[in-house]
C-alpha cells in the first residue's frame, strides 16, 4: 500500500527523495569501508515497477559533479498530475565515487546543509535500496 502524497511541500520532497536515495546509497558505502558497490547505476535507481502506477515515467540522464572522487551518476525522473493545472516531478539520483570516504564526504555534506535549511528527516531506507 502507498501512502497519497500531499502537493503542499512539493520542492522539500523532492530534495528529500533525492537525500534518502543519496543517503541509502553511499551511507552503507561509508559504513563498509573500502567496500564499494560495483552494480550499474540503472540497477540502483527505482524501475517503473517500483513506483505507484499513477506516477508516469519522466526524463532520465547522466549526472555530473565536481566532487573529489566521483566518477558517475545518473538521474531518473517521475512525475505525477493532479488536475489539468499542476504536476509533482520527483528525481532520484545515484553517484558513484572512487572510494567510500569521497562518498561519505559528499554525502555528510549533502545531510548537513539539508539540516541547515530545516528540510531533513530521517527514515528508514527498506533492504532492497541499502
Amino acid at each position: 500500500m502507498h501512502e497519497k502524497i500531499p502537493i503542499s511541500f512539493t520542492e522539500k520532497f523532492c530534495v528529500t527523495i533525492f537525500m534518502l536515495l543519496l543517503v541509502g546509497v553511499l551511507f552503507p558505502l561509508a559504513k563498509a569501508e573500502e567496500q564499494l558497490i560495483t552494480a550499474p547505476l540503472d540497477e540502483l535507481l527505482p524501475s517503473r515497477e517500483d513506483i505507484p502506477s499513477e506516477w508516469w515515467t519522466g526524463s532520465s540522464s547522466s549526472k555530473t559533479l565536481n566532487e573529489p572522487g566521483f566518477v558517475e551518476g545518473k538521474m531518473v525522473s517521475y512525475y505525477k498530475e493532479f488536475g489539468e493545472w499542476s504536476e509533482m516531478d520527483v528525481e532520484f539520483c545515484v553517484y558513484r565515487f572512487s572510494d567510500a570516504n569521497s562518498a561519505k564526504t559528499y554525502c555528510d555534506k549533502k545531510v548537513n546543509n539539508l539540516k541547515s535549511e530545516g528540510g531533513y528527516t530521517e527514515v528508514a531506507i527498506p533492504r532492497a535500496l541499502a
